[in-house]
């Protein structure tokens, strides 16, 4: 808090010290060090400053587990992956402040905000600075002026919309579309995929509080085998796969496909514009899902999909509300369940999921 009190007493100082505003930026940086969800849901604001300005120099400063999707995005010109515990201390401050001032940026877009966001880039010299600024927190509401351009987020509002109209105002047009650029290979795991319809399940998630359980995928599984002529693709990282082999020991195992470690991130796409559907909780992999054109199947858990989702108009979303519903919201995430009982999870019953993707696969 100390750091904007001190940031706007000098700000008469600072501004003297900002680089001469341009009427067209030269080179921009986008700000997005969350996971791949949030990275994925970045894509639609890319596109639109890289078509708005097609000569300008775009830096995507993002954390490292999104490193091989963004470097196969050819709408990129910079990969700065950042964690974002590097400026935690002061003396990282000072240092990333010299870094952005080095980088002699003339617009930056802020998608993960924090306090640190809201003051360093004025003394970086930045001129422009971009945000929608977080709807909670003292601190960070008193904070969002120092941005040049900004718009407070309303709960049960698209973010995306809501970077919609802020780019708007800049003369920049957006569209909600998220366009990937993968990997110019497909994995090995996608040439030997069987010639029927087939039902991705991811059976992980970053955030625990998230996920379905062993329990109730292997439900999920059981009712798809008996009741649909699809195979079953188990998706997620290499981490997963002991919870993939120990999933895969059902009847008709010939039916599933264990793709757990199989492909980098990068490669993922090729593998989920195969699917006919998608069955996830609010994931990174659901969004990404979401942005290769596959409908999806979204347990919404304890998030409020109003904020932010799929958007593919097939996708469908299974909510429950308990009094504690949503514990987690798109500026302010949860990792452990209030109550300890996760209902707005393990209420939702395995038949539920398998008639919303038998009713996809049928549309």
């Amino acid at each position: 808090m100390i750091y904007w009190l001190l940031t706007r007493l000098c700000l008469p100082l600072l501004r003297m010290m900002q680089r001469p505003p341009s009427l067209e930026p030269q080179r921009i940086l986008i700000v997005q060090t969350a996971k791949i969800g949030d990275m994925i849901c970045t894509l639609p604001v890319l596109q639109a400053l890289r078509s708005r300005f097609p000569s300008a120099e775009i830096t995507m400063m993002h954390h490292p587990s999104t490193t091989s999707l963004l470097e196969c995005d050819s709408r990129i010109d910079v990969c700065w992956p950042v964690d974002s515990r590097a400026w935690h201390k002061l003396i990282a401050k000072i240092k990333m402040i010299q870094e952005l001032r080095r980088r002699q940026l003339d617009w930056i877009v802020v998608m993960s905000p924090n306090l640190s966001w809201m003051w360093m880039p004025i003394w970086a010299g930045i001129t422009r600075r971009i945000g929608v600024t977080p709807d909670c927190g003292r601190s960070m509401l008193r904070a969002e002026s120092l941005h040049t351009d900004y718009l407070r987020h309303q709960r049960e509002k698209l973010l995306l919309s809501e970077w919609q109209t802020l780019l708007a105002r800049l003369g920049v047009t957006m569209t909600l579309d998220k366009i990937v650029q993968p990997s110019s290979q497909p994995p090995a795991i996608v040439t030997r995929l069987p010639d029927a319809p087939l039902i991705g399940i991811g059976i992980s998630a970053a955030n625990k509080l998230k996920e379905l359980g062993e329990d109730k995928l292997r439900e999920v599984i059981v009712l798809l085998i008996a009741q649909t002529n699809a195979s079953i693709v188990l998706i997620g990282g290499a981490d997963d796969s002991p919870l993939a082999q120990r999933l895969m020991d059902v009847d008709a195992p010939q039916k599933l496909i264990d793709a757990t470690g199989k492909t980098t991130l990068a490669e993922l796409p090729w593998l989920l514009t195969r699917l006919s559907a998608y069955l996830t909780v609010d994931s990174g992999i659901a969004y990404l899902a979401d942005a290769c054109g596959i409908p999806v199947v979204l347990v919404a858990g304890p998030t409020d999909p109003a904020e932010q989702r799929p958007l593919h108009p097939d996708s469908r979303f299974i909510i429950r509300t308990p009094s504690c519903y949503p514990c987690s919201r798109v500026f302010r995430t949860r990792a452990e369940c209030w109550t300890g009982t996760r209902e707005c999870i393990t209420d939702v019953s395995a038949e539920e999921m398998v008639d919303n993707l038998k009713k996809l696969l049928l549309h």
